[in-house]
C-alpha cells in the first residue's frame, strides 16, 4: 500500500513521509521535487515563470504518471497546494492511502519563516486540506 501525505505547506509532510519512509523500508518521494527534476527548474521558478495554473497542471500530470505506472510501496510527500486543483482528490486517493497533516496557521508561519522557495500559503489551501479529513 502507498501512503501519501497532503497537508498545508509546512505541515510536515516531507519530513514525516522521510521518517515513515526509513522505519518501514520504502522509497519515498516527493510530488515537488519529481517536478523540480522533470522541469529542471524549482516550483518558485516555475510559479514565477510559468504561473500556478501551469505547475498544478503538472501536479495533475504526474498524479496521473504515478497511477498509470501503478507505483507500489511507497510513500509520496505531496505539494501544500496539490488538493485545490478539482480530480486530484480522487487521483490520490486511486494511488493509495492519503494522509492529512494540519497544523496551526501560526505554527505553519513560524514553521516556513521567511522562506521565499515556498509558493505563497493560502488560506484556501488550509480549507481545502481540512475538507479532505472529511473525504472518504
Amino acid at each position: 500500500m502507498n501512503v501519501i501525505f497532503i497537508g498545508p505547506p509546512g505541515s510536515g509532510k516531507t519530513s514525516v513521509g522521510q521518517i515513515l519512509a526509513v522505519r518501514t523500508g520504502r522509497r519515498f518521494f516527493d510530488t515537488d521535487l519529481l517536478i523540480e527534476k522533470n522541469c529542471g527548474n524549482s516550483v518558485a521558478q516555475i510559479f514565477s515563470s510559468h504561473g500556478e495554473a501551469y505547475f498544478r497542471q503538472l501536479e495533475s500530470n504526474l498524479l496521473e504518471e504515478i497511477a498509470q505506472n501503478q507505483w507500489t510501496e511507497v510513500i509520496l510527500a505531496t505539494g501544500g497546494g496539490i488538493v485545490v486543483t478539482p480530480g486530484n482528490i480522487e487521483r490520490l486517493a486511486a494511488i493509495g492511502q492519503v494522509v492529512c497533516l494540519l497544523a496551526d496557521p501560526s505554527c505553519l508561519a513560524d514553521r516556513l519563516g521567511s522562506d521565499q522557495s515556498r509558493p505563497f500559503y493560502s488560506p484556501a489551501i488550509m480549507r481545502q486540506s481540512k475538507a479532505i479529513v472529511q473525504f472518504d
